[in-house]
């Protein structure tokens, strides 16, 4: 028996499955994951399936029973299910439109580190793209997913927002924003104090390849409410591509607990 990749069955409920329980992989609902668990893996009877779907904080390994040219039927022989965490925090990363090879590196690297929804803005150093694929964008999510063992896919809104639109998108959270003009020191300041915030999301914002514009750094910082703190993040004294920037800043707000 051996053991084959994650695969990701979008339309398979696995709250209420127990051990023994088969499940069925077909052609008609699951067309690219049967194909490249039958033609590309070379599945043979006996061997292990880990199935996710998520939404559910769960996965579960499958043994494949009987392989036909319409499914894969296989029974459940372990139910992985993650414990519920109280106060979970989200960690939002809102995203002005990158170019293409830019875009899909960050979507890959921050749902990697466990970023759990990309927002997508315009700003006024922004790529003009008049239209993004979304489904190729989803893939790359899940992708990614499937390679780190993530149960729970990040949403990525397909709404395009302006700069303008921040106060609607941020409610109730800590916002850190990368800005370069920002000296190390006060970097130092802003992070003793961000370690004591409770929040229970975190709004994590990097400018394009460009940076932000002046008048755009004191929209952000401009924006008021009682349950938004603002901060401002210095993230070196390098000059970081876009997506290294937001894998940069998303990995300090979910492993420093920002």
């Amino acid at each position: 028996m051996s053991h084959i990749s994650r695969i990701y069955l979008s339309q398979i409920s696995l709250l209420d499955t127990k051990i023994g329980d088969i499940i069925e992989i077909a052609v008609k609902t699951h067309y690219k994951q049967y194909h490249h668990l039958v033609n590309v893996m070379r599945i043979k009877a006996n061997d292990t399936i880990t199935i996710f779907n998520g939404s559910d904080d769960i996965s579960i390994d499958l043994k494949a029973q009987e392989i036909t040219k319409k499914s894969i039927i296989s029974k459940i022989i372990l139910i992985k299910k993650n414990p519920i965490a109280k106060n979970i925090k989200k960690y939002h990363l809102i995203l002005p439109i990158l170019k293409k090879d830019q875009l899909e590196e960050a979507l890959r690297m921050c749902t990697e580190i466990g970023i759990d929804e990309f927002i997508l803005i315009n700003t006024i150093y922004s790529q003009n793209i008049s239209k993004l694929n979304f489904e190729r964008m989803n893939d790359i999510i899940i992708s990614a997913a499937m390679q780190c063992n993530i149960n729970v896919l990040p949403k990525i809104n397909e709404k395009i927002y302006n700069i303008n639109n921040l106060p609607q998108i941020i409610k109730n959270g800590d916002v850190f924003f990368a800005n370069e003009e920002l000296s190390n020191i006060q970097s130092k300041s802003i992070y003793n104090n961000i370690i004591n915030q409770n929040s229970n999301n975190v709004y994590c914002i990097v400018g394009p390849e460009g940076g932000f514009a002046s008048e755009e750094i004191d929209f952000i910082n401009s924006i008021k409410d009682n349950n938004i703190n603002i901060f401002q993040i210095n993230l070196g004294k390098n000059i970081l591509r876009a997506s290294t920037a937001a894998l940069t800043i998303s990995y300090h707000a979910i492993n420093f607990k920002m």
